[in-house]
């Protein structure tokens, strides 16, 4: 279910995960309406999440990741972040 930001910290992170979720749509040739349509939610929606204006859980990211053939963490996480865990 999306969420409006309360803080700007939750806001930057929104904006991350929207550029990587459009990246990623992108990347699969996949157009907003038919993502939109694959995981059963507005297009309207997932527009606002690529966005950055709304926030989803991480149970709606991993849908959003397994429609695209991705592994959730390239959604959730910055390359910075992944790698950084990584060592």
């Amino acid at each position: 279910m999306p969420r409006i930001h309360t803080s700007r910290a939750a806001r930057k992170r929104a904006v991350s995960i929207g550029k990587r979720i459009t990246a990623a749509r992108q990347t699969a040739g996949i157009s907003v309406r038919a993502l939109a349509t694959r995981l059963g939610m507005h297009h309207s929606t997932l527009y606002r999440l690529e966005a950055g204006n709304i926030s989803q859980s991480l149970n709606d990211l991993d849908r959003i990741a397994r429609v695209l053939g991705i592994a959730v963490t390239t959604l959730a996480f910055s390359e910075a972040q992944i790698e950084a865990k990584a060592s």
